[in-house]
């Protein structure tokens, strides 16, 4: 997941430039649907949740910590670089390849389908690539079956149904969920 502005508290300058000084940071909209959609997956195959996040220093917040954690996350993994921007999809996907190798193996890694700061939708496709994995985007629904899964996706004229072998990449559209909210018991 990534960090991202809450966009009520970005403001325009004079010159035109936007300015995040006031913001508070979030986690963004699209990868709330891809923790919901790993928390249903783990609950349903009886296995575990672990968040990799990479960004800078906004990634020290204890508050948005606490927020992905009581979203269903069994763990937490953040990658905090100063020096870069992240702005980069390849840069971010290269991140994120580092953090999934230094974990002692995955099943699954799932991705929102975008930023909802920049929302290039390229990091999860770059990402499986970098992994040599199968790799599929704007997914709609997720089942697990033994070793593999069937997701679908929603095309302009047809729903289309693949069967993918694990470890895969998978993007999640928007419509695959509605991401809960957290109780007071799981902050």
């Amino acid at each position: 997941c990534k960090a991202v502005p809450d966009e009520q508290d970005i403001a325009v300058l004079s010159n035109q430039e936007l300015s995040f000084d006031r913001a508070t940071w979030k986690v963004g909209q699209y990868d709330l649907n891809a923790i919901e959609a790993g928390k249903q997956l783990a609950k349903e195959t009886e296995g575990s949740m672990t968040v990799l996040s990479a960004g800078n220093e906004k990634l020290k917040n204890t508050k948005l910590r606490k927020d992905i954690l009581s979203r269903g996350a069994d763990d937490l993994s953040v990658i905090i670089r100063e020096d870069q921007g992240f702005t980069d999809s390849l840069e971010v996907a290269k991140t994120l390849v580092e953090g999934l190798e230094a974990m002692d193996g995955f099943d699954l890694v799932l991705c929102g389908t975008g930023s909802s700061d920049l929302y290039n939708q390229q990091v999860g496709n770059q990402l499986g690539v970098l992994l040599n994995l199968p790799v599929v985007n704007g997914i709609s629904k997720i089942t697990p079956q033994e070793g593999k899964l069937l997701v679908e996706r929603v095309l302009e004229n047809e729903v289309e149904v693949l069967e993918l072998r694990l470890p895969a990449v998978v993007s999640v559209n928007s419509d695959i969920n509605i991401p809960t909210i957290p109780g007071m018991k799981d902050i």
